[in-house]
């Protein structure tokens, strides 16, 4: 992926957690969806990064 897209959803995702604090939400709740945003966005930079590649096997799982 290049590295303006990766530029470019980290400033959208930075834009809409900083447009959270104006949200009618209680603090408790907000807070527990900026730390799930977050984590994923972490996670996402990880695997375009190449250093996890646990996403692709969520789906995989097979029942024996």
């Amino acid at each position: 992926m290049p590295i303006i897209s990766v530029l470019i959803v980290l400033f959208i995702v930075g834009f809409a957690l900083y447009m959270m604090q104006y949200a009618p939400i209680h603090p408790t709740i907000q807070h527990i969806i900026v730390a799930v945003v977050i984590f994923f966005v972490i996670l996402w930079l990880l695997q375009v990064m190449g250093l996890w590649s646990g996403f692709g096997s969520l789906g995989s799982a097979r029942l024996r």
